[in-house]
């Protein structure tokens, strides 16, 4: 993924992918799957979304978790997943939450 990835899907789903990368790698996997995608297409990842910080959430423990076992990668908020996104080329179109600690960063090319 971090070099391409399949070309001409309407969709791409990720869970637990960017997290794992600093912003710079997020970006690019992020940005194959805008260049592969076929026209109307969507992103979507599936990832803890860090809350305001007075709010508890799963995320923050997963951050650190991040921090001890990757390289650069963390959990996000909703504002650095929107940068991400418009880095590669994508609008987040909406979160979905649901019904665990994970949503759904929904994005369509810019």
């Amino acid at each position: 993924m971090l070099e391409g990835v399949p070309d001409g899907a309407i969709a791409y789903i990720m869970a637990n992918v960017i997290q794992s990368f600093d912003d710079d790698h997020g970006v690019r996997v992020l940005g194959n799957c805008r260049r592969a995608m076929k026209e109307g297409g969507r992103v979507l990842v599936v990832e803890m979304i860090i809350p305001g910080p007075s709010e508890p959430h799963l995320s923050k423990l997963g951050d650190i978790e991040m921090l001890v076992h990757t390289d650069g990668g963390r959990e996000r908020t909703r504002q650095e997943y929107e940068a991400l996104y418009e880095r590669a080329g994508l609008r987040v179109t909406r979160i979905i939450p649901t019904a665990s600690p994970w949503s759904i960063v929904e994005g369509v090319a810019n």
